[in-house]
């Protein structure tokens, strides 16, 4: 099994053709995810059998997680039936919480403690974005026409506020993902999205729409602006819910 396995990067890829179309885009790959306890056994035959038969390394980066383990940091196993099926996971909460409660979990070498209390509380936030961009969307109305460059508009102090705080948080994620860091640059974007952005400007937000014509453009160019921007920013997390919030 592990030979076998060891043979996959180039195997699967229309070797011995190194000709092929196929092999020359996806030979060698980018990343490599694994966990610790298979790195002799699976990791390293790879390295091996890569440079031996093709003269290259089968992958540019490896990223290393550790175990997913229990609530109560066992091992998931059979015999125990401590283990989560992610299909049920998936019927009842949808595929992007499993993947943001794994992802806001991980860290890279460490082992992670895992329950359902994880995906659920990654549910509601998922919901909290649904319902936030609901909020937005309806109150852009169907005749709005967002500006190329929002920073020509009259900003107030609300506006640069917010803005501050979403480009740092875009810095750090984007810092963070590049150190395959996933759960602190989910974080970023979870702390964002609650206390700035859901619970600060959206509700100021609710009294500024009710004013004159040229602040309510401001706010809805803003709306509109940061909400596209931090669908694109989730979408690696959360890419269904994303995708399908950024086509309305």
């Amino acid at each position: 099994t592990w030979f076998s396995s060891a043979l996959s990067p180039f195997a699967l890829q229309n070797w011995p053709d190194v000709n092929d179309p196929y092999f020359k885009r996806y030979y060698p790959t980018s990343l490599l995810v694994t966990a610790y306890d298979i790195i002799f056994f699976w990791v390293a035959r790879m390295a091996f059998q890569a440079v031996h038969f093709t003269g290259k390394m089968p992958f540019k980066d490896c990223f290393i997680h550790g175990l997913v383990r229990d609530e109560f940091g066992r091992k998931m196993s059979k015999s125990l039936g401590n283990g989560i099926d992610p299909i049920d996971v998936v019927k009842e909460y949808g595929v992007d919480s499993l993947r943001y409660a794994l992802a806001t979990t991980v860290t890279p070498g460490l082992d992670m403690s895992f329950g359902m209390d994880k995906i659920k509380s990654a549910s509601t936030f998922l919901n909290k974005i649904w319902n936030a961009s609901r909020y937005i969307l309806i109150n852009l109305g169907d005749d709005f026409e967002p500006l190329e460059d929002v920073s020509k508009l009259k900003l107030s102090a609300a506006d640069q506020y917010l803005y501050k705080n979403f480009n740092s948080t875009i810095e750090a994620v984007k810092k963070n993902m590049d150190k395959y860091e996933l759960g602190q640059a989910s974080k970023y974007l979870y702390n964002f999205i609650y206390d700035i952005f859901c619970s600060n400007y959206i509700e100021f937000a609710k009294i500024d729409l009710k004013k004159d014509e040229e602040r309510v453009n401001v706010v809805k160019n803003v709306l509109y602006d940061v909400l596209k921007r931090l669908l694109i920013a989730l979408f690696p997390f959360t890419p269904f819910i994303a995708e399908d919030i950024y086509l309305h």
